[in-house]
Formats: structure tokens, sequence, C-alpha cells
């Protein structure tokens, strides 16, 4: 049969494919989760195309045992039942033996005679798919949700097999890249985590030999240092979310940036912009979440305003690494600190008064030759993977669409 203009269900239907639901809640209980173990990939854990692993949870090997049947394979595709209806994780070589969630649905293409399942998820990640899911699992209802009946209907445009593996060649080199880098991020991240921790924790930094220690609010720590509290060491702007009638996604004005989305691990993302500049923050600030949830961390790439969801804060005396160093030390958890009923936040008050650990001027300079160089490079490396996504979110939907004409493209031999 032609497999243009089909559904995933006609694949299911001819033993190309199969779509099973993960596994009941009285199978999968709150009881069965432990520290480490099998990792879990629940709806949260699901992004555009790739998996979330923050905050994944863990089972142990006999509840894996137990739920074999559920266990992933690279090449699976897993959705969430409910809410983010529109994304998708397309499982690799890493997450091979992983779990699928009680609220996830996993598609396998068992033969790749027809489709290849990396091409299918690209084609998942195109603006017309992820409207087409939207608007089949809302009904009406809250929260989206998604089931096989669902899945069965998605529409499928498949060109040829030679033509699969020529989008799925193009787009893919944009991701190997791109998680290429991402991967050199980690390390560098390692590297100044791991050093900031040896001198400041451990306090083996240079000449520690012989120091002596005094005790202090936050224990022992070496002569000559001190502990003193944000306000004194910081310059600190709480953001202010100016009138909706000042922002725009056309790109008039600055930057803006609420704190709630788009944080990212390092350097903030932005779909909006704001016309007057309430309270900003400049390149290089470090941006500090004050709300849902309470310390995330990352650095302004630029001049932005920014809402009331977020902080910049600014060494008094430009030891900008240092601080940030510091302070992702302290904030390894998020929520740490901060009341509320319904989440966390916290007042200027609550920043200011954060002890910090003041060493001497010469360690820090010390430290911020080593630090601040792998800082530049995970800028870098950040920025060449926004340009990279950018360019391939670019082709992907004229590869797809067939507006992009792949047919000259040579193949590797």
């Amino acid at each position: 049969m032609s497999w243009e203009g089909s559904t995933v269900g006609d694949l299911i239907d001819a033993g190309f494919a199969e779509v099973k639901t993960g596994p009941f809640g009285t199978q999968l209980k709150a009881s069965d989760y432990v520290e480490t173990g099998t990792p879990v990939i629940n709806v949260r854990n699901i992004g555009f195309g790739h998996v979330r692993e923050e905050k994944l949870e863990f089972i142990s090997e006999e509840t894996t045992q137990r739920l074999s049947s559920h266990l992933l394979r690279e090449k699976d595709i897993v959705f969430g039942r409910k809410g983010a209806v529109e994304r998708h994780a397309f499982i690799r070589d890493k997450q091979s033996r992983w779990l699928q969630g009680s609220d996830c649905l996993r598609l396998r293409i068992i033969s790749e005679e027809h489709v290849l399942a990396r091409y299918l998820s690209y084609a998942f990640l195109t603006p017309r798919h992820q409207a087409w899911m939207i608007q089949h699992c809302s009904h009406g209802a809250t929260m989206a949700s998604l089931n096989q009946d669902i899945i069965r209907r998605i529409q499928l445009d498949l060109p040829s097999l030679d033509a699969q593996r020529r989008i799925v060649m193009i787009l893919s080199a944009y991701d190997d890249l791109i998680e290429n880098n991402t991967r050199r991020i980690e390390i560098l991240e390692e590297m100044a985590r791991r050093l900031y921790e040896e001198w400041f924790v451990q306090f083996r930094f240079p000449g520690h030999e012989g120091v002596e220690f005094k005790e202090s609010e936050l224990g022992l720590i070496p002569e000559g240092w001190a502990v003193t509290e944000l306000e004194e060491v910081v310059h600190l702007t709480m953001g202010q979310s100016p009138s909706s009638e000042f922002y725009n996604e056309v790109g008039e004005g600055l930057p803006f940036h609420q704190g709630v989305t788009g944080f990212g691990d390092y350097f903030p993302s932005n779909k909006s912009y704001c016309t007057i500049e309430a309270r900003v923050a400049n390149e290089g600030d470090i941006l500090f979440s004050v709300r849902a949830p309470v310390g995330r961390i990352n650095v302004a790439k630029e001049k932005i305003v920014i809402g009331r969801g977020v902080s910049a804060l600014r060494s008094k005396t430009d030891h900008q690494i240092f601080l940030l160093s510091q302070l992702r030390c302290i904030f390894k958890e998020e929520d740490s600190m901060g009341n509320g009923a319904i989440f966390k936040a916290v007042t200027k008050k609550d920043m200011q008064s954060i002890k910090l650990l003041q060493p001497s001027a010469e360690v820090i300079g010390r430290f911020e030759l080593i630090a601040a160089p792998l800082w530049r490079l995970i800028r870098i490396l950040s920025d060449k993977n926004t340009n990279l996504s950018k360019q391939r979110d670019l082709l992907l939907p004229k590869l797809i669409s067939g507006e992009i004409d792949v047919s000259d493209i040579p193949m590797p031999t």
C-alpha cells in the first residue's frame, strides 16, 4: 500500500508499529520509588524531541523486572497522557531500558521498512503536528489528554524511505552538534563547580597549608576570611512586571524576562519584549528566580527588563564569577528558602540577608583567573547552540513538507 496520507493506526494495523500505555497506578505506586535505580520517564521529563533528565524518579531492580514490558528501547517515541500533549521524547541509546511512567504512552516502530522512527520524531516537531495534537486532545477540558485512539489518528504524509534518510541526515547533523556542545558545557560547568568546592568548601585553596581556622556563622573558616550578608557585597535589583500594554512579541524594546518560563540552565531565553525600562538587568548580571521556584540561577547575556519573578545581582567588587559560583553552590536545590502557601517566594529583605562567605581578595582573584575563561566558553557554546537550534527549526518544517527537495543531496558512503 501507499503510505502517503496514512495514519499511525495504519502502521499499527500493518504490524509495523505498536502503541502501549504506561503501567496503571496500581502497578506503579509512590511506595515503589527509590533513591537510585532504573530511571522512570514521567510527563514532566518529556521535552520537544528529547528527555528532560531533571527530577527523574527511580525504581528498584525488582520493580523493573515486574514491569519489564514497559521498558523503553532506543528509537521509541514517548508522549505524555496529560498536559503538554504536543511534546514527545525520542529515546536514545542512553535511555534504553528506562521505564515509561504511568502518565506516558509509547509508540514503537517495530519495522523501519516503510518509516524511520527518527523521521517520525522530526515530523512530530513541526508546528502543524503540534497544533493538530492540541486541537484533538483538548476535548473542552481544563487539561489536554491523550490516549491510544488519538495516537492512532495522527496523520502521516510519508515521503520515500530514501527521502526520509536524507531528511534525518540533515536534521540530525544539527542535533549532533548541539548535543556535543551541550556535553562540553556540562564538563566546563562541572570543572568550575569542583574548583569552587575545592577552594571554598574543602578550603584546599593555593597556600592553604598551615592556615588557622576560626568559628563563624557558616562553621569553621580560614583566619582572615569573613561572613557577610548579601546586601553588603552585592547590588540587588528586584524585578517588577510592567502593565501588559507594554509587552509584545515582535521585538520592540528590550527583551523581557519574567523568571517563570524560559529561564534556561545558564542563560535565559525569551520570546517577549518590553517597550519601557522599568527594572533592568545588564549584561553579565546574575539572575536569581525569587518565586516559583526560588533559587534558579543564570546570567543575562544582554540588557533585559526583569519581571517580578526574578532579581538581578552584581558584585560590588566586580567578582562576578565568584559570586555566581557561590550562589550556584548555596542553591543547588530549588526552593531551599522562601515562604508561601501555594508556591515559595522571597522578598528583597530575604535576599539581602543571605549569608555569604567572604574570602580574601587575593584568593578570589586567583579563582576568577581560572573560572572566568570556563564561563566565557560556556557562553560561546551556548550561543552556538542557540543559533544551531534556530537554523534547524527553520529547516525542519520545510524539509518535512517537501518544500525543500532533498533528492539531489548525496548520502555518505
